[in-house]
C-alpha cells in the first residue's frame, strides 16, 4: 500500500524488505540506504510488521534511526500492531534521540480492540504535518462516526485484563501454527514477534509438489482445501533478487480447533 500512495500522488517509491536470518527476518539496510543514495527522503516503517510479523531489535530501531537523523529525512511509522507484541514491551522509534520532531506515527484501535472495519485511529508528530492532516480530514470526511468514537473510548478504559485476554488466545493460536506449518516437509516459518500473521517460506514445498508459480500454489490450495492465504505480491512488487517464495497465513479470525482442522 505505501508503494501504491506514494505512486498515485507522483513520488518515486524505493522498496526495500527483509533479509532471512537465523534471527529472524529482518530489516534489508542494503536496500534502504540504496533508496537513501537514489534519493529518497521519507521512510514507511512498519514496526511489529504485516504481513512477517518481524520486530525490530533495539540496535536495528536504533540504526534506522541514526539513518534518518544523518540524512536529514523524515519517517512515517505505521505502528498498526504496536500493542500486539507478545513478549516484552513495545518501543516506538519516535522515542529515540533526533526522532520525535521527524516521526509522524499512525496508530489504529482495528488490533488492539478488535474494531477491524470501525476505522478509527490517529495519529502523533509535528505540529505543522498533524495541522495539514487536520485540515484534509476535515474537508473529506469531518469526523468519525459518533458511536465509534464512543466504542474507542471505551476500549481505553477497558480493564488490561481485557485486551490480554486477546494476546493470550493470539498467542496460543500462533504457537499452534507455526509448530503444523515447521513439521510440513519444505517449509521453514519464522515464530512472529507480533501481529497475527505467520510468513512462512514455501519454497521447498512448492518444488515438492510441482509448482513454480505461487499464485497457482495458492488456487489449488484454495480449491482442494478450502484453505485461503495470501501470497508475498499481495504486499508489494517482488524485488529484485527474490528467489524464494513466501505466503501469509492469518490466525486472528480462526478457533484453535478450526486452526488445526484446517491445517
Amino acid at each position: 500500500i505505501y508503494e501504491s500512495q506514494i505512486e498515485f500522488y507522483g513520488g518515486i517509491a524505493h522498496p526495500y524488505g527483509y533479509v532471512d536470518s537465523p534471527d529472524g527476518l529482518r530489516l534489508d539496510f542494503d536496500a534502504i540506504e540504496e533508496g537513501i543514495r537514489k534519493g529518497a527522503n521519507h521512510i514507511f516503517y512498519n514496526n511489529y510488521n504485516n504481513p512477517t510479523g518481524a520486530s525490530s531489535p533495539d540496535e536495528e530501531m536504533q540504526r534506522l534511526a541514526n539513518l534518518v537523523v544523518e540524512n536529514d529525512m523524515f519517517l512515517i511509522s505505521d505502528d498498526a500492531y504496536f500493542d500486539t507484541l507478545y513478549e516484552g514491551t513495545p518501543q516506538s522509534i519516535a522515542s529515540l534521540p533526533g526522532m520525535y520532531d521527524r516521526t509522524l506515527t499512525m496508530y489504529t484501535f482495528s488490533k488492539k480492540f478488535a474494531m477491524t472495519g470501525w476505522r478509527l485511529g490517529g495519529a502523533i508528530g509535528p505540529e505543522k504535518v498533524i495541522d495539514q492532516i487536520t485540515r484534509l480530514n476535515v474537508n473529506m470526511e469531518s469526523c468519525t462516526t459518533h458511536f465509534i468514537q464512543h466504542a474507542g473510548v471505551a476500549g481505553l478504559n477497558a480493564p488490561k485484563e481485557e485486551t490480554q485476554a486477546i494476546i493470550d488466545e493470539l498467542r496460543g493460536r500462533r504457537d499452534i501454527l507455526v509448530k503444523i506449518l515447521n513439521g510440513i516437509d519444505g517449509v521453514e516459518a519464522h515464530v512472529p514477534e507480533a501481529g497475527f500473521y505467520v510468513f512462512p517460506k514455501v519454497t521447498g514445498l512448492m518444488q515438492r509438489m510441482g509448482f513454480n508459480n505461487v499464485e497457482e500454489f495458492r488456487k489449488a490450495t484454495l480449491n482442494e482445501t478450502g484453505v485461503s492465504f495470501c501470497c508475498r505480491h499481495h504486499f508489494g512488487r517482488p524485488l529484485e533478487g527474490e528467489t524464494d517464495f513466501y505466503i501469509r497465513m492469518a490466525f486472528s479470525g480462526i478457533g484453535k480447533d478450526n486452526l488445526q482442522e484446517g491445517m
